[in-house]
């Protein structure tokens, strides 16, 4: 479209300024409109991976545990491909935003005036290039919301998780528990058993050697000196037992 620029009383410095304000304008608008077609594949692209989270968490309100490692995987990936799209354009949406922020310095310092009903430039630019500036920045920040609604919903799925994991852990810990103090009894028990053994075969022994000992002219009752030696042997060999345990 042709533009005209009124110069009436304008020095030829002040219009070599506004004709590059002008030049500057036009090409910051051209590569700030760079940005609109990446700016609607980004709202397609947030629509789509919105429905996917609402399903997502519609599965992790409906589902068990068992199905949590799969939903987890689903919403990891589905954060990677969102991330990939805001380090993919977030780039661009920077660069559209400082290029948008030069082109309204330029406009304000050409300090316009309306000539008729002839548009200026700011009111040109406000209605074919704000809308799309509008349309970047809202695509922006709906990946960014996006971002943060996947994050916070990986992390309570995540929580979910562990807090299953750690009632298994106490599960298992708790048989452990239960495994071990049965261990405890059995082993208490075979030393019981131990004691009474050793016991009866040592009285039996002590025994057999009052008996020697009485053949050799030493008169000794055998089996007085047998059931003498029982509390004696008993004791002993608990006592012994106790430390073995104990340096073990």
């Amino acid at each position: 479209s042709a533009l005209q620029l009124v110069t009436r009383g304008l020095s030829s410095r002040e219009v070599g300024r506004a004709v590059q304000a002008l030049l500057e304008i036009e090409c910051y608008r051209m590569m700030a409109l760079l940005s609109l077609p990446l700016a609607r594949d980004v709202h397609r692209f947030v629509t789509g991976a919105e429905t996917e989270l609402a399903q997502l968490t519609e599965d992790c309100l409906a589902s068990g545990p068992s199905r949590d490692d799969e939903l987890l995987a689903r919403l990891v990936d589905l954060a990677a491909r969102v991330e990939r799209s805001v380090a993919g354009s977030q780039y661009r949406f920077s660069a559209a935003d400082a290029y948008y922020a030069i082109i309204q310095q330029r406009v304000a310092g050409l300090e316009e005036t309306a000539v008729g009903e002839l548009p200026t430039i700011a009111a040109f630019l406000d209605r074919r290039l704000a809308p799309a500036m509008r349309t970047c920045t809202s695509a922006d920040a709906r990946q960014e919301a996006l971002s943060g609604r996947v994050s916070r919903t990986v992390d309570l799925l995540r929580t979910r998780v562990d807090v299953a994991t750690e009632a298994e852990s106490k599960r298992i810990l708790a048989a452990l528990n239960r495994r071990a103090g049965l261990q405890l009894r059995l082993q208490q028990a075979v030393e019981a058993f131990s004691v009474a053994a050793i016991t009866y075969y040592g009285s039996s022994l002590v025994g057999d050697l009052a008996r020697g000992a009485d053949r050799l002219g030493l008169a000794l009752d055998a089996e007085l000196v047998g059931w003498l030696s029982i509390p004696l042997i008993a004791l002993v060999t608990w006592v012994s037992l106790r430390r073995l345990r104990r340096r073990l």
